[in-house]
């Protein structure tokens, strides 16, 4: 049997570790594939065809539907949204030899998993910020009674089976209106409303439908079309302006730098968002890439992993911003 050399370590190292990161990656990022998706293998944006919606004419005898006019001619238009990659975006760890032998665990499975849910918790910030900034429609949920801040902050908006039906109620009508396609919805929401939507059993015997056993923890649960999906980003962002994102460093703003498009929003007492799958997308330059470098001067291994990544929104009229009443 031949000797394995450096070479041929470092390679094994690196397959494992590139695909722990892609999984960890994978798993972390709940709605960027449940959005458009474009991976580009060289330049700086790519883009995204928009249509409007056609309408039906009634011909004229003769008329060529090429000279046609007025309400015989043609109204579809199309159009393209041009997303942009962004700066670079990396996680990295050093993994020092000595300290690695003194471990009892492993180490390198570790940190390839918190490689993996970083970028992908990064990612689903700036589509969350993309669809927060420009989102069509907003449902402002309301049972009669003001909505106190601080304590919304730590709890559920959602108290009652009402302000549950309302949410999903007035989403899906605000969706109708604008001809949103009943295929690839949504509904992103805080854990707060998630698990009390789970727990208002009158609304989900009667209209929700589960799989799985909710012994089990999460689950998908689906209600009017829509695929509830719990995120504790919502969580970071709730009742923090542009300037408060900026400062709280919140995920989505990169430890306070400034990058092309400006991932800041006005996330006071916002509780969920709805969208369809056409409403954003991303566009990535050349995928995940994943590396694994030894450092003889440091006698250690830099592990890296990172993406060119650019979000953008690209029909607002298929996002719905779901807030609660004003305190």
């Amino acid at each position: 049997m031949a000797d394995l050399s450096a070479i041929s370590l470092d390679n094994n190292l690196l397959k494992i570790y590139g695909q722990e990161v892609l999984l960890s990656y994978t798993s972390a990022s709940k709605i960027k594939d449940k959005l458009m998706n474009r991976t580009i293998t060289s330049g700086k944006s790519a883009s995204f065809p928009t249509f409007s919606t056609e309408t039906a004419k009634l011909h004229v005898a003769g008329e060529s539907i090429f000279d046609a006019t007025g309400e015989s001619a043609s109204s579809i238009t199309a159009n393209e949204k041009v997303i942009t990659v962004e700066k670079l975006l990396y996680a990295a760890q050093f993994v020092d030899n000595m300290e690695e032998l003194k471990a009892h665990y492993d180490v390198r499975a570790a940190l390839s998993a918190q490689a993996g849910a970083a970028m992908g918790k990064q990612h689903d910030a700036f589509l969350l910020a993309a669809m927060g900034q420009g989102a069509g429609s907003t449902v402002t949920l309301n049972d009669g009674t003001t909505t106190d801040a601080s304590v919304s902050g730590s709890s559920s908006i959602l108290t009652t089976s009402a302000l549950i039906k309302q949410m999903f109620n007035e989403t899906s009508a605000a969706m109708d209106n604008n001809d949103v396609p009943a295929e690839g919805r949504c509904m992103v929401v805080r854990p707060f409303e998630y698990y009390s939507i789970l727990q208002e059993d009158g609304a989900i015997s009667s209209d929700f439908s589960t799989s799985g056993d909710r012994s089990k923890g999460l689950q998908n649960l689906h209600y009017l079309g829509f695929e509830v999906i719990p995120m504790t980003l919502m969580k970071e962002f709730y009742n923090q302006d542009q300037a408060g994102q900026k400062s709280a460093g919140v995920p989505l703003y990169l430890r306070n730098e400034t990058p092309i498009d400006d991932h800041t929003f006005n996330g006071e007492l916002w509780c969920a968002l709805a969208f369809q799958k056409e409403a954003a997308g991303t566009v990535t330059l050349k995928g995940l890439q994943s590396e694994a470098n030894y450092i003889p001067e440091r006698f250690g291994t830099l592990m890296a992993t990172s993406a060119g990544i650019g979000t953008g929104l690209l029909r607002p009229e298929n996002v719905v911003k779901v807030v609660a009443a004003q305190a």
